[in-house]
């Protein structure tokens, strides 16, 4: 079984916690953990072996109280990055004036404006 551990971007962050994952998993060879630019790959002897990893990628969050980072699962990929605040989301959403349909593209919401005869 393969987890892939993707560091959302920040290759400086992947190659910290490649070396940390190198140094603390004493039960995987050390060939069977990759690192390409962001994401990390490690190739685990059994589906046990993936809760240490998630316990190695908590400690090594966990070491830096200042850097906010969170790790999310999803289809069995593990996001680790900095979350985005509420308003900072809220500040890159653009909205429809007639019908409150929100986007983050402006490109996007100048053609579903095009749907309602407006333009701009």
């Amino acid at each position: 079984m393969t987890v892939t551990i993707s560091c959302a971007g920040d290759a400086d962050l992947a190659t910290k916690l490649h070396n940390h994952l190198l140094s603390t998993l004493s039960f995987v060879n050390p060939e069977a953990i990759s690192l390409k630019d962001d994401e990390i790959y490690v190739d685990l002897p059994n589906l046990d072996s993936k809760d240490t990893v998630l316990k190695r990628i908590s400690e090594f969050i966990g070491s830096d109280p200042s850097s906010h980072y969170q790790m999310n699962e999803l289809d069995g990929i593990i996001a680790i990055g900095t979350p985005a605040s509420h308003k900072e989301m809220m500040e890159s959403i653009l909205t429809c004036d007639m019908c409150n349909y929100m986007t983050a593209y402006e490109e996007q919401l100048r053609l579903h404006r095009m749907t309602h005869g407006m333009m701009g």
